[in-house]
């Protein structure tokens, strides 16, 4: 091996690879004639030794084999002018489906249907948000590694590790909460399991409500539609949560994220069933706000109950908190609001808030997308190499998803609909509005990035929140801005 390596770097340095006998007239024949600095690398390299000579030809052999081989194929251009086009499609598709579903709902006065919808996204942004939390929780508890370890306390580190027994929340990131009833999960039978199971769960709930549904709801045969309202709600919504249970990554989160989904589902129903045609008597309404705290309660005792380690359960605790907030809050506000039968005079500002947000969000995606073109045009502004790689400082982003908006905003006010009587007040909040919403999203950003990275690819993580972050965040703004248009119009 040696010598064939010292063959080939004479015969790439110095053009021959042995040395040939001059002539009579001292010209080499058949060879080219190594010059001094050839024969002079030739000597180097062999004092240095064949290993030097045998790295420095494969380096030289790696780097020719890894030339970047440009694909001028006609199949890769449209291949990748179809994914360019279906990406785009994709993107304008989310960001307008929302806005359009909410004014259709408006539009024909069934704006109650946002119960059934909210409690699937509920149930799969739960699952994004367990599986995030327990990476992040993961990576941060772990133990730091020793600089320079050695046999005597690595092996009885090994020792210590085979004595302990694994707790109920020790797992990895291959496991579901359901793979100790169905260990070959890798074939699909997990999810095949977890819909059984779901569906099984989900009907013996629906027919609970329905054994009880007489002393839950008055006049149930004058309320058809609030009985088939509350019947999809609790059953659709059951199944989803009870499917998204069953893949999360331990008991204790399944344990979570079902308190998530019976948090949304009372709140929502409760404030469904108080605003159509008062269905419930006044002194049986819950405050959404104490239905909220009853699940923080609910979810803090479950942790310290589940685990035995105090920064485990600390760290749990607020990551489950925060998630709740984040996520349940802002869609029973919605709910809550949307419900309410008056807000049919005011559907053109509620639609124009929602197509704000929209175009706001637009606005974030499309600079994310000539980030990725042009990159060059687009990093010309930053200044300084830490704002570069802080992904929170994108400002850039925030004042393109603000441009957007604006206009957004003063074409639905000249051209679309100039009898929504929106003022300069409602301007003022809306922009604020998309300014709350994208900063609030690069902070997120940042801890999905962080969770993302923490241990590696997650098993399941559906993309919903993705979609509806701006929608979530914008429920900051949303319930008191609502509130007050209904407080002017009672006046």
């Amino acid at each position: 091996m040696a010598r064939s390596c010292e063959r080939s770097t004479r015969a790439r340095v110095g053009g021959s690879v042995e040395p040939q006998e001059p002539a009579q007239d001292g010209v080499y024949y058949g060879v080219e004639s190594p010059s001094p600095s050839s024969l002079r690398s030739i000597q180097i390299l062999v004092e240095r030794g064949p290993e030097v000579q045998c790295a420095t030809t494969q380096a030289t052999t790696t780097s020719a084999s890894d030339l970047p081989r440009w694909k001028c194929h006609r199949r890769s251009r449209i291949s990748a002018l179809c994914y360019s086009l279906l990406s785009a499609v994709w993107t304008l598709g989310v960001v307008v489906t929302p806005p359009t579903v909410l004014a259709l709902l408006l539009h024909f006065s069934e704006q109650y249907v946002l119960v059934t919808i909210c409690s699937v996204f509920v149930a799969f942004g739960a699952a994004e948000i367990v599986w995030s939390s327990h990476r992040l929780r993961s990576h941060l508890l772990q133990p730091f590694q020793e600089e320079q370890p050695t046999a005597v306390s690595l092996r009885r580190r090994d020792d210590l590790q085979q004595q302990e027994m694994p707790s109920q929340d020790e797992t990895t990131d291959s496991d579901f909460a359901i793979a100790r009833i169905v260990r070959r999960y890798r074939g699909g039978c997990s999810y095949v399991a977890a819909g059984v199971l779901a569906a099984v769960a989900s009907s013996a709930i629906v027919l609970v409500v329905v054994a009880v549904g007489d002393s839950m709801i008055k006049e149930r045969a004058s309320a058809p539609s609030a009985w088939r309202v509350v019947l999809f709600t609790v059953g659709l919504g059951s199944f989803s949560a009870f499917f998204c249970a069953a893949l999360t990554p331990t008991p204790s989160d399944a344990v979570v994220l079902l308190v998530f989904q019976i948090v949304f589902i009372v709140a929502g129903l409760n404030s469904f069933l108080a605003n159509y045609e008062h269905l419930v008597d006044e002194p049986e309404l819950l405050d959404p706000l104490y239905v909220l705290l009853v699940g923080f309660c609910a979810i803090i005792v479950w942790r310290i109950v589940s685990s035995e380690r105090v920064l485990d359960t600390l760290c749990m605790a607020m990551l489950d908190t925060a998630g709740l907030v984040y996520l349940v809050a802002p869609l029973m506000a919605y709910v809550d609001i949307l419900s309410d039968p008056h807000i049919h005079h005011h559907r053109f500002k509620i639609i124009t808030f929602f197509v704000v947000v929209a175009a706001g969000d637009l606005g974030q995606r499309l600079y994310a997308s000539l980030k990725v073109l042009c990159p060059s045009a687009m990093l010309s502004c930053r200044h300084s190499v830490s704002k570069q790689a802080h992904p929170s400082m994108e400002w850039e982003a925030v004042a393109l998803s603000l441009a957007l908006g604006a206009a957004a905003f003063a074409v639905i006010t000249t051209a679309v609909v100039p009898d929504a009587k929106l003022s300069a007040v409602d301007a003022v909040i809306f922009a604020a509005v998309v300014c709350i919403t994208q900063v609030c999203r690069l902070a997120l950003d940042t801890f999905r990035a962080v969770a993302s990275e923490a241990r590696g690819h997650p098993v399941w993580v559906p993309r919903l929140l993705r979609g509806i972050n701006s929608y979530l965040l914008a429920g900051i703004v949303f319930h008191p801005y609502v509130k007050s248009l209904n407080a002017g119009h009672e006046h």
